[in-house]
């Protein structure tokens, strides 16, 4: 309303849905996969990125390359 326009929410989703985050290249062999599955756990307030936590890992990552699978 202060800037008399609409913000951009096309990159917000549901909490708790799945993520997959990729992995770098320089993280990653030639056999391994390139997107781990994740939790989607929250946003970042000081740049565009999500909060991701890894079960099997137990870490909280931060990442901006994420593909949401909303038909789960």
């Amino acid at each position: 309303m202060y800037f008399e326009k609409k913000p951009n929410l096309g990159h917000l989703t549901v909490f708790h849905n799945i993520a997959y985050v990729h992995v770098p290249k320089e993280k990653r062999r030639k056999l391994d996969a390139k997107a781990k599955k994740c939790i989607l756990v929250g946003y970042l307030d000081e740049q565009k990125g999500y909060k991701c936590y890894n079960p099997q890992m137990k870490k909280i990552r931060v990442s901006q390359g994420v593909v949401f699978d909303e038909s789960v």
